[in-house]
Parts: C-alpha cells; structure tokens; sequence
C-alpha cells in the first residue's frame, strides 16, 4: 500500500507480523496526518509492531515528531513498539532538539537505529 500527500511519499511492506513504513518528503503540519493514518495502519496490521525507515524524510517539524510519539503511545497500548531502521541526518537533528530521541531505541525491537549521534 502506498500512501502520497503534497510533498510526502509513504511505502507499507508488510512482513512476517510487522510493517514497515518506508517515508520520504516532508513530514510537517501538512503532511502528518497521511504518515498518522499510515502507521496507525503499520500498528494494526503488524500487531502492534512498525518499523520505520525515515532515511528519505528532508525536513521533518514538531507536527511529525508529536505523530511519531503518538505511534509509540499507541503501540505500547497494544502491547508492541516503534522502532526505527533508518533516519536522515533532518530526522536526527529535529529528534535530538526535541530530546525524544530515546522514545524510538525499544530494546526489544532488533531492528533498532542506535540514535545517538547526527
């Protein structure tokens, strides 16, 4: 499933009880709610567990980083978790100065990005 916004393009890959969203674009007060829909989609479909690759994101604004947190809320509700695979240097930035960086290193999820440093 493909999801495509103004300036955002949203990729499913579904596999083995989790999905993957794979982002490009913007991810802005424009745009979140297409990347919510997607990984509220991601959650349901993959019990709980999404995995996102943010490598194509080019800007990303507090509209992303509050739907980002709010995927990792409602996935420890259903008892899974967000992890990230991959992030663009924008992402880890705007992750950084918010200081939300931890909420996405879940130690159970192998898949886990080490976030650490731009």
């Amino acid at each position: 499933m493909t999801y495509t916004a103004e300036s955002l393009d949203i990729a499913l890959e579904h596999s083995l009880g989790t999905t993957t969203l794979r982002v490009g674009g913007e991810v802005d007060l424009a745009t979140a709610a297409q990347l919510r829909d997607a990984l509220l989609d991601a959650l349901v479909c993959g019990s709980g567990v999404a995995h996102l690759d943010l490598d194509g994101v080019t800007f990303m604004d507090t509209a992303g980083i509050h739907t980002l947190l709010a995927g990792v809320r409602r996935a420890s509700l259903m008892g899974g978790h967000v992890g990230m695979t991959s992030a663009s240097g924008p992402v880890r930035r705007v992750l950084g100065v918010a200081g939300v960086r931890d909420s996405f290193a879940d130690p159970a999820c192998s898949c886990a990005l080490p976030l650490g440093s731009p």
